[in-house]
């Protein structure tokens, strides 16, 4: 499904299986209603912009700190378990619709990611099952 925020037309989809598929791991940000925007490795600014305006987020420009949302990046190059690139950014207690996303979706991150969105739910004393 696309979606348009300001002009400008990007996918979205809440299980991946119609936007943006990565070989390996996923790259853009999951909003707060559990809606999984994605986008290209490096092209987060940009969506951030994009996503704080149509949801009405205060956001001071740094891409990997976007309040509410959960920010995924990898690199196209990835390897299951992940590289440098890949990563998870989580400044908020993550919403019921997040974390339903996260179940259903967590076998599609690398290991990385896995590893630390696992990490981060654990500060907030949430549990999910890592089913690889």
């Amino acid at each position: 499904m696309q979606v348009e925020l300001q002009g400008k037309v990007h996918r979205r989809c809440d299980d991946l299986s119609g936007g943006l598929i990565m070989k390996h791991g996923v790259s853009g940000f999951l909003a707060p209603d559990g809606k999984f925007y994605a986008c290209n490795y490096g092209k987060h600014r940009e969506l951030a912009t994009e996503l704080v305006a149509q949801y009405k987020v205060f956001f001071d420009g740094d891409s990997n700190k976007v309040p509410n949302f959960i920010k995924f990046g990898c690199s196209t190059w990835a390897s299951p378990e992940g590289d440098s690139a890949c990563h998870c950014f989580m400044w908020d207690e993550p919403t019921p619709e997040q974390v339903d996303w996260l179940t259903a979706n967590l076998d599609k991150l690398t290991g990385n990611q896995r590893r630390r969105i696992l990490a981060d739910l654990d500060l907030y004393d949430i549990k999910i099952p890592d089913r690889r």
